[in-house]
């Protein structure tokens, strides 16, 4: 009888043990349903602005790497943890996709990454990441959009905007596709039924910003002779798209758009040939009101190369243009003037067109703000924002407010960051993306 007992009590531990087990090894692979996700709890070092030789990892993957010299502390003392890498998803033909921009939700929740197609043909995708816990982001959907190379993504209360490349439609020159589509946030899918589409005249739709209760485009065209390509402001009533006919302003070939506090700002940077731009201007209108900019400030010292992707980003009151291979130039609104420019790196041994500045963000420690500016296979630059927001000496370039650099790898290429409190995601390329988490310890 005893015995008996004990073998029924033996197979009930045993069933509950095993029971655990399972629920834990579910729970291991929550993060990550599709295998395309690496956790990472590395603390990693800042890299000196001229070490072309060394990267941030204490854990070295690479034969080339070596440890990296001295540079300065984060900002605030902050730690920068890599927390996790994510692999570029691939499309339906097997061929991988590049991470391309990134927008974190305002409530800090949520990570959405869009992807596009480098070479021929076009193809994108968006992830939607649950990043609640910044130390452990959760993969929660991938979508695939066929035909769609998908260069920029903002949300806003449950609905995403794309804006990118769609070829092949029936309207000659309107090869540039906004898409707008709600999300469900507990598992990342898109919401088909509710998706809207414009295509609007322009190879490229470059950017995109909610602003004064429209959706505001820009468009780059495929040679100064493309006509009605610019800056657009965009209604969407109904599931329908429409154009507000008082609010277009013609460009040759915009950049960017960004908004902060009462101004929109958009970067022009026309360049047929490969480098310098012919024009670099960035014009700063108050209002829905696109006649006339309030002010233009003249960008000429920082010219933008053709066909690359150079983003503006409003931080502290003032507008950062990274103006590729020009470095990042420092806007007041209120009185349209550069008040101070970072240069682009210049590592030896590494072309000047691969450590090209082509956005900037900002993230939070412990109440300490940190500049970070995404210069290609130069890494990711890590500053002072108190120092870049007193930092002053116009259009001669200095980087006395930058602390070091992240360099991840040999080939990597920082193309994008986006960065909110603790919280910091960067697009590497087809080399995916790299998680970092900014701590005080």
């Amino acid at each position: 009888m005893k015995k008996s007992k004990f073998i029924a009590y033996c197979s009930i531990i045993f069933l509950v043990l095993a029971a655990t087990f399972l629920l834990l090894a579910g729970c291991s692979l929550d993060y990550d349903p599709e295998g395309r996700v690496t956790l990472h709890d590395e603390e990693l070092t800042l890299v000196d602005l001229d070490d072309s030789g060394s990267y941030s990892r204490t854990i070295p993957v690479w034969s080339a790497s070596r440890a990296a010299k001295a540079a300065k502390p984060a900002p605030g003392g902050a730690t920068i943890t890599y927390v996790a890498e994510v692999e570029p998803p691939a499309d339906s033909l097997d061929r991988k996709l590049q991470a391309s921009h990134i927008a974190l939700t305002s409530n800090g929740k949520y990570a959405i990454v869009v992807y596009m197609l480098t070479g021929a043909g076009s193809s994108g995708a968006v992830d939607i990441f649950n990043v609640s816990n910044p130390a452990r982001p959760v993969l929660l959907k991938n979508t695939l959009i066929p035909n769609f190379d998908i260069a920029a993504v903002i949300e806003d209360s449950g609905r995403l905007y794309l804006a990118g490349q769609r070829i092949g439609n029936p309207d000659i020159g309107k090869n540039a596709f906004v898409m707008a589509v709600d999300y469900n946030t507990s598992n990342g899918s898109l919401m088909e039924a509710t998706a809207a589409s414009i295509a609007l005249p322009g190879h490229f739709a470059t950017d995109l910003v909610w602003y004064n209760g429209r959706l505001y485009v820009t468009t780059g065209a495929y040679s100064s002779t493309q006509p009605g390509v610019g800056l657009f402001a965009l209604k969407l009533n109904n599931g329908t798209f429409t154009i507000e006919d008082s609010s277009v302003a013609s460009y040759p070939d915009l950049r960017s758009v960004a908004a902060g506090g009462e101004d929109l700002a958009v970067f022009e940077a026309q360049a047929e040939a490969p480098f310098p731009a012919s024009i670099a201007r960035l014009d700063i209108y108050k209002g829905s009101e696109l006649g006339s900019p309030s002010k233009t400030v003249n960008l000429t010292s920082f010219p933008a190369q053709a066909e690359a992707k150079s983003k503006v980003g409003y931080f502290g009151g003032l507008f950062f243009v990274a103006a590729n291979m020009s470095g990042v130039a420092i806007v007041d609104p209120d009185d349209g003037t550069v008040r101070a420019s970072i240069p682009a790196p210049r590592l030896t041994g590494l072309a000047p067109e691969l450590q090209t500045s082509n956005a900037v963000s900002s993230g939070n420690a412990s109440g300490k703000d940190i500049l970070l500016i995404a210069n290609g296979e130069a890494g990711l630059w890590v500053g002072d924002g108190d120092l870049v927001r007193d930092q002053r000496g116009g259009t001669i370039s200095s980087t006395s407010s930058i602390s070091g650099s992240i360099r991840f790898g040999a080939g990597e290429s920082v193309n994008y960051v986006a960065g909110k409190s603790s919280l910091v995601v960067a697009a590497v390329g087809t080399g995916g993306l790299k998680v970092l988490n900014l701590t005080v310890k």
